[in-house]
């Protein structure tokens, strides 16, 4: 077969230069249509697109009735994003054949690029109803999902994927198009049951277990979610991102060996990949294995030097072995190369803090609330920071400017460490008492910014009240 296919190839690629030749004389003979259509494709995918559309024009000199030579000048045009035009060889085609299942669906394609959404519903209206293919109607329903998409209708969307999915069981692409949409529509009890009555269907498929994992991982089925990224790297072995995603899952769950086990894994067939030493050095951090930790980002950054969470990840370390010049410039570094990150910002500030830079602290902490002024832990650390340099009148204007950007029981939490540590306590009782019947167990925040307040049994006497009512 492949002895045929190479002489069908040096046999058109004859045809080709013969066409050629005869073109630059101004002399092109008398061709089949078939071969002038198997031309124009043979030009067009050598990006001859002149010569492909020469082929056809001539085609239609000769056959002015084929409505496939009429066709495949559309698709060319349609290839070339000149819409306008292609839509009027469209309609030519299927003056000549009305029924024409191709046409029809190429000219909703390009009504569907050209927004005119309600055309391209009613060509799409009653071609379930003529006999086409299952393989037509499946791309029917992807068209019903392309408008669908457009007009951000994803629920409705969704259900037109999993019926073109079932019409063609072999397509894993809508599998990973409807992956897609179900971060939309947010329909992942019903994405887990289809992909479950697909994988009955294709059960090595491994797309789709990847895609069951995440909406089990977003309905916090863990269980069940590691299962299927687990089976998702089985069937590929060189399906990198489950392999990762399967690792943040279990470092969620707070199961940092098993995370490691598939970073390394993924490590076999991705042997210099930055990231992935990234993914082994959060594991171990968060284990507390600093040291081994410092050894994996540093060689993130020798695979990938460009990716600052290497960096941010040596600065972490680096702070935890109080090893402050060494931290501050590992999160100099990082800021450097993405400099819309909040947390590096906030973590740079805590660098300078510990080095006793105090302006430098205080601008990064700025930078981090400048980037993310809805997150309260931002605002919190600023003011505590604030306080302990004693500058409470700035304490007290952030303050006031985090509840006008965000909430948080955090936040009331610092309010009443504020009231605490500028001699109201009255006040700073009355907070502290609508922060714990928010959030009593966050209460810890309160004796971190006034831990003096850990030996104040007045204090300390409301907490235990407070708990036993709870």
């Amino acid at each position: 077969m492949k002895e045929d296919n190479n002489k069908d190839g040096k046999h058109l690629k004859t045809l080709a230069n013969q066409f050629k030749a005869m073109s630059q004389k101004g002399t092109v003979g008398f061709y089949e249509e078939t071969v002038l259509g198997d031309l124009a494709e043979y030009f067009w995918k050598n990006d001859e697109k002149d010569l492909a559309m020469e082929a056809i024009d001539w085609a239609m000199d000769l056959y002015p009735y084929s409505s496939s030579m009429i066709y495949l000048k559309a698709q060319l045009l349609y290839s070339n994003k000149k819409y306008p035009k292609a839509l009027r060889e469209l309609e030519r085609a299927l003056a000549l054949d009305p029924m024409d299942v191709e046409s029809r669906l190429l000219k909703a394609k390009m009504l569907i690029e050209m927004e005119r959404y309600e055309q391209a519903t009613e060509t799409l209206e009653g071609m379930y109803n003529d006999g086409i293919s299952t393989e037509g109607q499946s791309n029917v329903h992807l068209c019903y999902a392309t408008i669908y998409e457009n007009l951000d209708r994803h629920e409705d969307m969704f259900d037109s994927l999993c019926n073109a999915i079932r019409l063609d069981w072999d397509n894993e692409e809508i599998i990973e198009r409807l992956g897609l949409c179900v971060e939309f529509s947010q329909r992942h009890e019903d994405h887990i049951s289809f992909l479950q009555e697909y994988l009955d269907e294709k059960p090595f498929s491994s797309v789709a277990w990847y895609n069951l994992g995440h909406s089990y991982w977003f309905l916090k089925d863990y269980e069940n979610a590691v299962d299927a990224f687990e089976y998702s790297f089985y069937i590929d072995k060189y399906f990198r991102q489950a392999f990762v995603d399967c690792a943040e899952l279990f470092i969620k769950m707070g199961e940092y060996e098993r995370a490691l086990s598939c970073y390394k894994d993924a490590m076999e067939n991705n042997p210099n990949d930055g990231e992935l030493y990234i993914g082994i050095g959060n594991s171990l951090f968060m284990k507390k294995d600093i040291e081994r930790a410092l050894v994996a980002y540093k060689e993130a950054t020798l695979n990938s030097p460009k990716n600052a969470e290497g960096y941010y990840g040596m600065g972490l370390c680096y702070m935890e072995l109080e090893l402050g010049d060494l931290a501050l410039e590992g999160f100099l570094k990082a800021c450097s190369l993405d400099d819309r990150r909040e947390e590096f910002a906030a973590a740079l500030g805590e660098a300078y803090y510990m080095l006793g830079d105090m302006a430098s602290a205080t601008e990064a902490f700025n930078r981090a609330i400048e980037l993310a002024p809805e997150m309260s832990e931002y605002w919190v650390r600023l003011i505590t920071f604030l306080m302990d340099e004693e500058q409470y009148e700035a304490a007290l204007e952030n303050l006031n400017d985090a509840f006008l950007n965000t909430y948080g029981t955090e936040l009331l939490y610092c309010h009443a460490a504020y009231c605490f540590r500028t001699g109201n306590r009255k006040e700073g009782m009355n907070l502290l008492q609508g922060a714990m019947s928010e959030n009593y167990t966050m209460h810890s925040s309160f004796l971190d910014i006034c831990p003096d307040l850990g030996e104040d049994n007045e204090v300390m006497s409301f907490i235990s009240a407070y708990r036993a009512e709870e």
